[in-house]
């Protein structure tokens, strides 16, 4: 791709930029919903239904707060 058809791409973007607030509606918010859909879905996959349940207790270890979990004595 050359620098000018670069450039022309970026200025067409632009002067359609103002007649596509209309999408923002039905483009941007869906794909925000689906975004967030899908990160619950994957940490409800990954706390109910992994098969690794050594997995998610290493990670719920890693998330504790407790200082005993993160510093173990020897």
């Amino acid at each position: 791709m050359s620098r000018e058809w670069q450039r022309q791409v970026l200025a067409g973007c632009l002067e359609c930029l103002p007649e596509g607030e209309a999408l923002f509606v039905y483009v941007v918010i869906p794909l925000l919903c689906v975004a967030i859909a899908w990160i619950v879905g994957m940490v409800v996959y990954q706390v109910i239904c992994d098969p690794q349940a050594a997995s998610i207790a290493s990670t719920s270890d890693c998330l504790s707060i407790n200082p005993e979990n993160r510093f173990p004595r020897s």
